[in-house]
């Protein structure tokens, strides 16, 4: 079933302005249609928001913000009591750390788009586990984003990412960074079922390293630390 949701954003950071916004969500947009669509069979629309602004019923929610109220999070989504997704971006978070809040906004908007309710999970075929459908993480790196129209725009896997036998023709990441299925890169993340329980991962130093908000707080770099949730009504990120 194509996705393809209208999301109302607001921008109530003092780092960025709505000209900043309004150019960043029309390249977002382009690349929506002609990028992320065509592999993954969703796209949307955006609607920058008023001050004060009611959105439409049934539209999806962006906030863009200047702090992170997570520890560690550069930003975030999860989703609302109507089950809709609802995104969270920290610009003043990303500017402090050297890092893009355009790369943030675009990496929660692919993961929302892939996975609107944070359920999907695929088998690894050579192992007894399960990788959660977070399409940014493996390569949410500043340094693998790509350039529309003067934007930076976070790079996303593909189903081939996933070891998915019918995607033998694609890529295993829309930039063309990764090499093989399953591979995180360099300041990437992946969350993985294994063992009855869900554990999170990044990449530093060639190796996975286990990581949680609450023992890594000091390393603001982390897009979306997604919890898989089994409850519709629980937060599936933090």
């Amino acid at each position: 079933m194509r996705v393809h949701p209208l999301c109302a954003v607001y921008n109530e950071s003092t780092v960025v302005s709505d000209s900043e916004v309004s150019t960043f969500l029309a390249a977002l947009k382009y690349c929506s249609d002609h990028h992320f669509e065509p592999i993954w069979n969703a796209t949307g629309s955006f609607q920058l928001m008023t001050k004060g602004a009611a959105k439409s019923a049934g539209s999806w929610e962006a906030h863009i913000l200047d702090n992170s109220d997570q520890a560690g999070a550069l930003g975030y989504h999860f989703y609302d009591d109507f089950g809709l997704p609802v995104l969270r971006i920290f610009a003043a978070t990303d500017l402090k750390y050297g890092l893009s809040w355009e790369v943030t906004f675009g990496h929660e908007w692919w993961e929302s788009l892939a996975d609107p309710t944070c359920y999907l999970a695929s088998q690894n075929p050579y192992g007894n586990s399960f990788y959660g459908v977070e399409v940014g993480d493996p390569v949410e790196g500043d340094q693998f984003a790509y350039t529309y129209h003067g934007c930076a725009i976070s790079d996303f896997v593909t189903p081939r990412w996933y070891a998915d036998p019918t995607s033998s023709k694609q890529k295993f990441d829309y930039a063309g960074h990764c090499t093989e299925a399953f591979e995180v890169l360099p300041d990437g993340y992946v969350s993985i079922f294994e063992n009855g329980s869900w554990g999170s991962y990044q990449q530093r130093g060639n190796q996975l390293v286990a990581t949680t908000a609450d023992t890594d707080a000091d390393r603001p770099e982390i897009r979306d630390r997604n919890r898989r949730n089994d409850s519709r009504t629980s937060r599936s990120s933090d």
